[in-house]
C-alpha cells in the first residue's frame, strides 16, 4: 500500500501497471495531474512542504498528501545544488523549499512528464541553456531527472517536443508543470492519460518534424552527448 503523511497508512492501493505517481500538489498542472490520474485509479503522492497545506486543502487536490519534515526536506539539498550547476539560477531562500520538494518527487521516479516552456531566450554565457532546459519551477524537476539519466517528456506550447504522440506513463512517474496551466496544457495531461490507459486512437501532432518516440534518441544525438558531459 501507499503511505500517507508521515507514516500514516492509507487504504489506497498501488496501480498494477503504474504503481504510484509523484507530484507536488500545487495549483495548475500538478493539481490537474492528480485529478486526471485519480480517474484511472493511480495514486498520486503529493510531497508538501510546511505552509502548503492550506492551499492544498482549498483546491481539494486529488491524491495522497505526503508532508515532509524539515529534516527530510533538506536531506536532498545536494540534488538541488547539482541541478543548479546547469540551470545557473539565483536560489532565493523563500523558493528553495519548493525545489527541495521537486527533488523528493524525482528521486524515486523512473521518468518525468512536465507541462512547461522550454528555454529559448537566454543569451551570452547562458545561451547554451536554450533548448536544453525548461523555464520555471518545472525546470528544476526536469534537470534533476536529466542529472539522474531518467527519461523526460516536456509539453511546450501545443505539443510534446518533438514527439508525434503523447507519451505513455512509465512505472512510478513524477508529474510536474507550470502553475499557469493553459487549455492546451490541460488537454496534454488528458492525452497522456488516454495514451496510457485509454482505448481511443491517439491524437498525432500536426507538426511536420514530429517523430515517433522510439526515434527520439536518433533525433537529438548531439543534445544527448552534451548532457552527458
Amino acid at each position: 500500500t501507499v503511505r500517507k503523511g508521515l507514516g500514516t497508512p492509507t487504504k489506497k492501493k498501488a496501480h498494477d501497471k503504474i504503481h504510484i505517481a509523484t507530484s507536488g500538489g500545487a495549483k495548475g498542472a500538478q493539481a490537474a495531474w492528480g485529478k486526471e490520474l485519480s480517474g484511472y485509479k493511480v495514486p498520486v503522492v503529493h510531497y508538501l512542504t510546511k505552509g502548503a497545506d492550506k492551499g492544498y486543502r482549498a483546491r481539494k487536490t486529488q491524491g495522497i498528501r505526503r508532508d515532509l519534515s524539515d529534516k527530510e526536506l533538506y536531506s536532498l539539498g545536494h540534488i538541488v545544488d547539482k541541478a543548479n550547476q546547469t540551470l545557473q539560477r539565483n536560489l532565493k531562500d523563500k523558493d528553495y523549499k519548493f525545489f527541495l520538494s521537486n527533488a523528493h518527487q524525482v528521486k524515486n521516479a523512473n521518468s518525468v512528464v512536465a507541462i512547461g516552456e522550454i528555454e529559448s531566450g537566454k543569451s551570452g554565457k547562458k545561451a547554451h541553456l536554450n533548448g536544453t532546459t525548461v523555464k520555471g519551477s518545472a525546470g528544476w524537476a526536469v534537470q534533476m531527472a536529466i542529472d539522474s539519466n531518467k527519461p523526460v517528456y516536456v509539453f511546450d506550447a501545443n505539443r510534446f517536443v518533438p514527439q508525434l504522440e503523447a507519451p505513455k506513463l512509465t512505472r512510478n512517474p513524477a508529474l510536474v508543470g507550470t502553475r499557469k496551466l493553459t487549455v492546451e496544457g490541460r488537454q496534454a495531461i488528458k492525452d497522456v492519460g488516454q495514451a496510457t490507459f485509454g482505448d481511443k486512437p491517439l491524437v498525432k501532432s500536426k507538426i511536420k518534424r514530429a517523430i515517433p518516440e522510439e526515434k527520439l534518441a536518433e533525433y537529438h544525438p548531439k543534445t544527448a552527448k552534451n548532457l552527458e558531459n
